[in-house]
């Protein structure tokens, strides 16, 4: 994603932008243009309000006649027909071009995703009070002079990103999946070189193994005996119940006992006959 990235900041120096003070232009795709991923400008500003807009500007790449067009919000975020923003999560190539020319134009952190961050630079600082960035340096919000809020608010990316998917527990799972690969990775190779290499280094790399394999045991079963002492009964409870589909059983299990009894006396039959009154045929089949 960081080379993607690059690659758009790379491609804005070859696009020009105007500033566009009429809202409703017509930005009807010509034939050529249909196949591309972007939106109408007129369905971008049918959710927003003239308070909301600061500028719009047409964004064009040299010798085509391909335009985009890039809303500047009164939050200080933005929009882009390109949509690559809310689809990819990547700054457009329209944007860098048109923060270039403005330097009223803003860039903050959060416009990229924390998905695309490493755990471990996130944890070093707060995304959210971080500075805005212009094309002179950063921007201290907290001066008269610089008309950007102490904290990104991102309103309008927001009602179309909606929450944000990558929770702690989503992120504490790629950390795994991260780190088993890594590990594995390390595993292997160091696996790979102990056989090609064999005599003492294979033997030192499972000496190594069994004594960690060994020691995680250990603790493992040291941590069991503390749980079991700080056992406390009164805190088990009853297993949930829930509550199965269909019509509830009517007739009890019988136990062991009562079916080995039950299997040991003689079957009776229901057939009885009426003129002798015997068992096992009826009136009809009677010989006697």
């Amino acid at each position: 994603m960081l080379s993607r990235q690059r690659h758009e900041i790379i491609q804005s120096l070859y696009y020009y932008a105007k500033s566009e003070s009429d809202y409703l232009i017509d930005d009807k795709p010509t034939r050529e243009e249909y196949d591309a991923q972007q939106i109408h400008l007129a369905s971008l500003l049918e959710d927003l309000s003239s308070n909301d807009i600061i500028k719009i500007y047409k964004v064009q790449r040299r010798h085509c006649i391909h335009q985009n067009f890039v809303i500047i919000l009164a939050d200080r975020s933005h929009f882009c027909t390109c949509m690559l923003l809310i689809n990819c999560g990547l700054i457009c190539r329209h944007f860098w071009h048109v923060m270039a020319i403005d330097s009223e134009v803003f860039f903050h952190i959060n416009l990229i995703p924390r998905c695309w961050y490493n755990n471990e630079k996130m944890e070093d600082f707060d995304l959210d009070e971080q500075l805005y960035m212009t094309n002179i340096g950063p921007a201290q919000s907290h001066d008269d002079h610089v008309p950007c809020p102490k904290l990104f608010p991102m309103r309008e990316i927001a009602k179309i990103r909606r929450n944000d998917v990558f929770c702690p527990e989503v992120r504490r799972a790629v950390q795994k999946r991260r780190d088993y690969g890594e590990t594995f990775n390390l595993a292997r190779k160091a696996a790979r070189c102990a056989v090609e290499v064999g005599g003492e280094s294979l033997l030192r790399l499972k000496r190594s193994l069994h004594e960690w394999f060994a020691e995680e045991q250990r603790l493992a079963h040291t941590d069991d005996d503390d749980d079991k002492e700080n056992f406390d009964p009164s805190q088990v409870k009853n297993p949930i119940e829930k509550r199965r589909k269909g019509r509830p059983p009517v007739k009890r299990f019988k136990s062991s006992v009562e079916s080995s009894q039950t299997k040991s006396k003689k079957p009776t039959s229901q057939n009885k006959c009426g003129k002798c009154g015997d068992i096992r045929h009826y009136a009809p089949t009677c010989k006697k």
